[in-house]
């Protein structure tokens, strides 16, 4: 969702090249790549070719409830693949890690100068670790703790934004929560924050 918005914001300025997973590109980019994101090799050949001066990593499983139910995947695809390109970004490459504000958990203090993170679920867990693989593994590196909300291109796939907006739209009644508050930010509002920041150097 946030990768396919990103393009689409980004593709009249600059050069996009969008790696997925994917048969075809979703959305609009100079040139897009289909891969196995766990495959380092794969990904080193591409980079070695493309040589890109700017990263943005947002892929991820983001599924609360899969990341639970199935912890190794969490870990394969939060935390190896992050450091896979962690790993392949040169002393020329900015890295921008999309992380997740479910790594403060029981934290009370969710400023960044709090070091005392107690994350609840695998999901905040294997985020948190993929934040300490792109400080140790990246000099230039961009860390972004954020909860997003927008419109997915997958048809298959639906965001809660989404749902709710279609089940209001259709007259359902649905069920929400009372014990949860956060502030979401709309993916391509958060796209023009990552370039802001970016052409501010921004690191940390």
């Amino acid at each position: 969702m946030l990768g396919s918005s990103l393009c689409r914001l980004y593709n009249n300025k600059h050069k996009v090249y969008a790696f997925h997973r994917d048969k075809v590109s979703l959305s609009s980019c100079t040139a897009d790549y289909s891969l196995d994101l766990m495959d380092s090799n794969q990904l080193d050949a591409q980079f070695s070719q493309i040589k890109p001066d700017l990263v943005i990593h947002c892929a991820g499983l983001t599924s609360i409830d899969v990341c639970e139910k199935e912890p190794t995947l969490a870990h394969e695809a939060n935390i190896t693949v992050t450091e896979n390109v962690a790993r392949i970004c040169s002393n020329e490459t900015k890295l921008v890690y999309i992380s997740t504000d479910q790594v403060y958990g029981k934290a009370s203090d969710h400023s960044e100068i709090n070091t005392v993170l107690q994350p609840v679920n695998q999901y905040g867990k294997t985020k948190l670790q993929g934040e300490q693989k792109v400080k140790e593994l990246c000099t230039d590196h961009l860390i972004i703790r954020t909860n997003i909300f927008g419109w997915n291109v997958k048809p298959e796939r639906m965001s809660s934004a989404e749902w709710i907006y279609r089940s209001l739209k259709k007259g359902k009644e649905i069920t929400l929560f009372t014990d949860y508050t956060f502030s979401p930010v709309y993916t391509e509002c958060l796209g023009d924050i990552i370039m802001q920041l970016v052409d501010k150097d921004f690191t940390g």
